[in-house]
């Protein structure tokens, strides 16, 4: 088992004074327990600081906050990870279930799947080519159609009035 470390962190200026198994009670001392990673890392920060300057307190947070960024991100990962499991699953279900209908599907023709599948293709291309030559400009005969369904209404609308103002 391993023991438990604390940073002495002075209390007036916040900077990590030492490393300790054992917490005192101190006035002038708070004690911050660490990990060993976090020793480690504010080992390195002391060897790339200028001499005389110390790690404080709120380098070790800055570590800590980038620590938590890291395993969040790692937790998002691990999520997305099995999210893209289950989607090939599905997939792969989804394209069983489509091989055994195209594969009954065909044989109740007396075809292949590939024959199949051209007839299909062909008959989507039809369709499509028949979509976009209706989806063209509407024929005058429509509009005329439409303004006179509207006119008939209006007409009748008006012999109502006048029918219930007579009565």
């Amino acid at each position: 088992m391993t023991q438990q470390l604390y940073i002495e962190v002075d209390k007036v200026h916040a900077g990590i004074m030492g490393l300790t198994d054992r917490v005192f009670e101190s006035g002038r001392y708070a004690y911050v327990p660490v990990t060993q990673a976090e020793v480690d890392f504010i080992n390195r920060l002391e060897d790339v600081f200028p001499s005389g300057t110390i790690a404080t307190l709120d380098d070790l947070k800055v570590y800590r906050a980038g620590q938590q960024k890291v395993a969040n991100a790692k937790q998002a990962h691990v999520a997305a990870q099995v999210e893209l499991a289950k989607a090939m699953v599905a997939t792969t279900k989804a394209r069983a279930e489509l091989y055994s209908f195209m594969t009954n599907a065909a044989a109740e023709r007396g075809l292949t799947v590939a024959e199949l599948k051209s007839l299909l293709e062909a008959r989507q291309k039809r369709i499509t080519d028949a979509s976009h030559a209706s989806n063209t400009n509407q024929s005058p005969d429509d509009d005329k159609a439409r303004q006179s369904l509207i006119s008939q209404l209006k007409t009748r609308s008006k012999s109502k009035s006048l029918k219930e103002k007579r009565a």
